[in-house]
């Protein structure tokens, strides 16, 4: 399939694409990781319960 592909582009071109490629795919995994579950109190998108607690006097 290599040999079909340098016919049409350069053999760098397709490992810069390929490259780049995995690139973008590994750095969407670790992003949908960090933001799975948004209540474990981890990573960026943690949601504290405790602080929307209403102050309301009885």
């Amino acid at each position: 399939m290599l040999s079909l592909l340098q016919e049409i582009m350069p053999v760098w071109l397709i490992y810069i694409f390929l490259g780049t490629t995995s690139f973008i795919l590994v750095t969407l995994n670790n992003f949908q990781t960090m933001i799975e579950y948004p209540f474990d109190k981890k990573g960026v998108d943690s949601i504290a319960i405790r602080d929307f607690s209403l102050d309301i006097p009885a």
